[in-house]
């Protein structure tokens, strides 16, 4: 048994060509080759009646090392072992970000934004400020109507002795077994153990 060493630039090869090995289906030939100042490095994926498998041929000079590498199951590919690899010598050429974060308009005012936010309800747009001497007193609009956001919401509060505190997972989960009729129940975490139900 023999013993092949790779630097680096050949470990970037073979995760490139794993990763390529492992993109389509089927049971035809591929090859990869790639020249190194003293050696020459092929690979190529192949089938026989076991199955799939990849071997890495290493040419140096006189000598000759191969590595076999089986599919692990039927179309699975090599992707794994790439992984693995590429973790290994922290290959820095990671998928590539396509969308840029979103950065704030410093033209867009703040209480624009509060204006339109979803959690206003409708009372706070129709209320009234009165500024006197000394006190500002706000008077919203009908007070009675019942389609503000907290009318139409609920406020749950878990026990605080529980071992285990649920997270807002298991709340929504719970909601979505609890109430089979209530389609669209929105749940967001108030803080500690409170919850709200819209």
């Amino acid at each position: 048994m023999g013993r092949t060493t790779f630097n680096r630039k050949t470990m970037e090869w073979i995760v490139f060509a794993l990763r390529e090995a492992s993109r389509d289906n089927g049971t035809h030939t591929r090859r990869w080759k790639m020249n190194e100042q003293f050696a020459d490095f092929f690979c190529s994926r192949k089938h026989n009646r076991f199955g799939r498998f990849i071997s890495i041929v290493t040419v140096q000079g006189g000598n000759r090392s191969v590595i076999i590498l089986p599919e692990y199951a039927l179309n699975t590919g090599w992707g794994d072992i790439a992984l693995k690899i590429a973790n290994f010598i922290k290959d820095t050429k990671g998928p590539s970000l396509t969308d840029k974060p979103r950065m704030a308009d410093p033209k867009f005012l703040y209480a624009d934004s509060v204006r339109t936010s979803k959690w206003q309800s409708k009372e706070a747009s129709e209320a009234v400020i009165n500024r006197n001497k000394k006190a500002i007193s706000i008077t919203d609009g009908n007070t009675g109507q019942e389609k503000g956001l907290l009318a139409r919401c609920i406020v749950g509060r878990l026990n605080t002795d529980l071992k285990e505190l649920p997270t807002l997972s298991d709340i929504r989960k719970w909601a979505v077994n609890t109430w089979k009729k209530s389609f669209g129940v929105n749940i967001y975490e108030m803080g500690g153990c409170t919850f709200l139900f819209e």
